[in-house]
């Protein structure tokens, strides 16, 4: 995970560069937000490497869960001064270059280097891609936000550049284009970042495990002979990978209490031996009292989610 993060750190720094170079030469509007993109990018990557390496801390009294959750924190930082402040310089840009257009100075200088950059751009999102895929190999079935993360800016890279070049093209010979190519470049820009902002969000309020793991779940408790319904579950992300279950689970009301500890053990045994990423698993064994079949309902819900 560090090495994917400390190679889109490295080229972020290369790729800023790249741009503040091309904006130097060309004083292009575009190059300038492009420019702001990477900066953005950079940000970032800093902040999911501390995010990361903060994730890896032992749990203590005061943080039982450990800092796994520390990652959408950061991720959700990042999005926001994305959002908050580059975005903004971004549109300002734009305006600027549509009341008083100005000639594209050192075209060829300015086009060789945003074609690095874009060829930088890529070689991150390719790694960062095939990156997630062996995760969710592993059993994330999520994803790891940090990956994510860097497969959406750099997504977004690769669109802005491509859109970038086309716009610094056509801007030679009509410097109007200059100031349309930097808001576009912006909404780019506004896009990803509001999508990887809102996804945090989604973590850090208290997501529910992934349809899959839930309805696996139930499925394992449900084939247990003992276990007549599942009337409730509630899950959580505790971190990438790492899951809170808890469920409501009624039992044969013949079964002495013995028996139902034996069987609770068994559901918790099954469970994590089933589903590794379960860490935590908390049953409430009760004797049946809901409308029969619950399990059904809760399977449709399942179902619906996105």
């Amino acid at each position: 995970m560090l090495r994917v993060v400390k190679l889109s750190l490295v080229l972020n720094v290369i790729t800023l560069l790249t741009k503040s170079t091309a904006y130097a030469y060309t004083f292009a509007g575009v190059a300038l937000v492009e420019a702001l993109h990477s900066l953005g990018d950079l940000l970032n990557s800093l902040l999911l490497y501390l995010g990361v390496k903060l994730s890896k801390r032992d749990s203590s009294i005061k943080y039982p869960f450990g800092y796994g959750r520390s990652i959408y924190v950061f991720s959700f930082l990042s999005a926001s001064i994305v959002l908050g402040f580059l975005v903004a310089v971004g549109f300002m840009e734009g305006l600027i270059k549509l009341m008083n257009p100005k000639e594209i100075m050192n075209p060829y200088m300015g086009l060789y280097l945003l074609l690095i950059s874009l060829i930088l751009d890529l070689i991150v999102l390719v790694d960062s891609y095939l990156s997630e895929l062996r995760v969710k190999r592993q059993g994330v079935i999520e994803g790891h936000p940090a990956l994510k993360g860097l497969i959406v800016e750099n997504l977004i890279d690769v669109l802005s550049s491509g859109t970038g070049i086309v716009a610094f093209t056509l801007s030679v010979n009509n410097p109007v284009i200059d100031g349309y190519g930097s808001i576009a470049l912006s909404v780019i820009l506004l896009i990803g970042a509001y999508h990887l902002a809102h996804e945090n969000f989604e973590f850090l309020i208290g997501r529910s495990a992934p349809k899959e793991v839930v309805g696996k779940a139930i499925k394992i408790v449900l084939g247990n002979p003992a276990v007549v319904d599942v009337n409730d579950v509630k899950s959580l992300v505790i971190e990438p990978g790492k899951y809170l279950l808890i469920m409501q689970v009624e039992v044969l009301p013949t079964l002495t209490f013995d028996d139902v500890a034996q069987v609770k053990n068994e559901l918790i045994k099954d469970l994590r031996e089933l589903i590794p990423s379960i860490k935590y698993v908390l049953l409430d064994m009760v004797k049946p009292e809901e409308p029969p079949k619950t399990y059904r309902k809760i399977l449709s819900e399942l179902i619906r989610l996105t």
